[in-house]
This record gives C-alpha cells, sequence and structure tokens, in this order.
C-alpha cells in the first residue's frame, strides 16, 4: 500500500479519517490477503508469548471492506484447543457481547457462518449461539481505519469498541490489526478512547509500554 504521509498532527479525528480514506482511494489494489496473513502472525507470536499454559479465548471480527482478516489469529486459537468469539450486539446502542463460535465456521481460512443473520452492524453471526463473559477473554483482536505509535485508535465514531474495551481486565491483550501504511504516529485521542497493549502490521507488531 503505497500511501500519502500522514501530517505532523491531525486537526481533529474527522480530519485523521478523511485522511484514510484519501490514503485507501489512492491504493485500490491492495494485497489484503497478504496483509491479512503476516500481520496476522505478528498477533499470533505475540499471543504465544503471552498465553501458554493455557488454551485460548480469543475474540476476532469479521472483517468489513478495507479491514485486516483476523482469521488465522482464529484458527490458531482453536489449533491450541481454545475458543473464539465474535463481537455482536441486539441495536447499535447495545454494547457489544462476545459469542462463541463454532471452529467450522473458520474452516480452510474462509468465513462460513451457519444459518447467519445479520446483527446491529451488519455482521453476520450464527442464528443460534452462546453468550460469552468479557472478562473470561484472553485476547481481543480490534479493528481500526489506523493506529498510532501509542496504540491509539481511530475508529468509525460510534465508539462501540471503546466502550467494549472499558469493561474489559487489564490483563485481557488488545491488539490493533492495520496495515503499515495506516499506522501513524499520533492521532488525536479523547477520554474514552481506550488504548492498545500492541499494534501489528505486515511489517511487525509494536508493544505499547
Amino acid at each position: 500500500m503505497d500511501a500519502e504521509s500522514p501530517p505532523d498532527r491531525f486537526e481533529s479525528k474527522t480530519a485523521a479519517r478523511a485522511w484514510v480514506r484519501a490514503v485507501l482511494r489512492q491504493s485500490p489494489q491492495v494485497d489484503y490477503a497478504s496483509i491479512s496473513r503476516d500481520s496476522s502472525h505478528n498477533v499470533i507470536d505475540l499471543l504465544g508469548k503471552r498465553v501458554h499454559d493455557h488454551p485460548p479465548r480469543v475474540m476476532i471480527y469479521s472483517p468489513f471492506r478495507h479491514e485486516i482478516d483476523p482469521i488465522m489469529v482464529g484458527s490458531y486459537a482453536i489449533s491450541k484447543a481454545g475458543e473464539v468469539c465474535l463481537g455482536t450486539a441486539r441495536d447499535r446502542s447495545s454494547p457489544l457481547c462476545p459469542i462463541l463460535i463454532d471452529p467450522a465456521a473458520l474452516r480452510d481460512g474462509r468465513w462460513t457462518i451457519p444459518d447467519p443473520v445479520e446483527d446491529a452492524w451488519g455482521t453476520l453471526i450464527p442464528r443460534s449461539h452462546t453468550p460469552v463473559d468479557p472478562a473470561t477473554l484472553d485476547a481481543v483482536v480490534v479493528p481500526g481505519m489506523a493506529f498510532d505509535r501509542q496504540g491509539g485508535r481511530l475508529g468509525r465514531g460510534a465508539g462501540v469498541y471503546d466502550r467494549f474495551l472499558a469493561r474489559l481486565p487489564e490483563r485481557t491483550l488488545r491488539s490493533g490489526l492495520i496495515p503499515s501504511a495506516l499506522r501513524v504516529e499520533r492521532l488525536p485521542t479523547e477520554p474514552h478512547d481506550i488504548p492498545m497493549h500492541a499494534v501489528a502490521t505486515e511489517r511487525g507488531v509494536l508493544e505499547i509500554a
């Protein structure tokens, strides 16, 4: 992804989102499969270091357009006898709730949700599902429009993930996943923003002190 260099300082989150959209328009032929593979491997390496004494329970996301696909992170958890969750919500004012996903939904590296329905955010989830206590998650892989070197995240403006992440114990690994071209030096932040513990790209993983 050939990106226009970000400004030294974004005036607002709106300006940062406009910059991201401009970068994506200028890079229509991005190999998301390759970026997803390499950045997911970097998350897996970090997860293996953090969770090695029990099967991991991780929450990933089903990607929308221009988002990195974390399905390999889910497949890794399953290979370690762990469990995979997706976040869902009954309506757009409800908090995200992790639900268990059948390992068959990730078979062969492709999303295949059985008996799917759309949730409030357009994510396909199984019609029949089991909620999970967020406090039991070992790691959450978080999408974003951009991340910065301090772990700051640029979302789409609804605050859905920030409200969810605020409910997690500090031990739960919060990892952003983003193309390296969209990891910037610093993003505008607000008091309710929850920083990541790590930000992974296809070039490596940055652990936040």
